[in-house]
């Protein structure tokens, strides 16, 4: 044997010598693009009322404007891994009583 040393203290063994090049500064968090209708550093579902057209991992953006007697349903639900709305018209469906007259 004999070896003669080459490793960095605190060197992982079977590290490259340039091995703290490789990761992230302290602090660091990386993440893969999300999804259209995906979000975040987790890739989250958009919440009803909000969509993400694109990939990426920004924000979902609010929907547009949905009738008075409506509320926004969750297309995440719709299986497992479900995304979250992907355009701005977001799904939606009326409450209330069906034998209600609206002006």
């Amino acid at each position: 044997g004999g070896g003669g040393g080459g490793a960095e203290p605190g060197a992982e063994p079977g590290a490259s010598p340039d091995f703290r090049s490789a990761r992230g500064a302290a602090g660091t968090v990386t993440a893969s693009a999300c999804a259209p209708g995906f979000a975040g550093l987790l890739c989250a579902p958009c919440l009803p009322g909000t969509y993400k057209e694109g990939t990426g991992n920004g924000a979902c953006t609010p929907c547009a404007p949905i009738p008075r007697r409506a509320a926004f349903v969750d297309p995440s639900r719709s299986g497992p891994g479900g995304a979250g709305a992907t355009t701005r018209e977001c799904p939606y469906e009326c409450v209330g009583s069906p034998f209600l007259v609206y002006p």
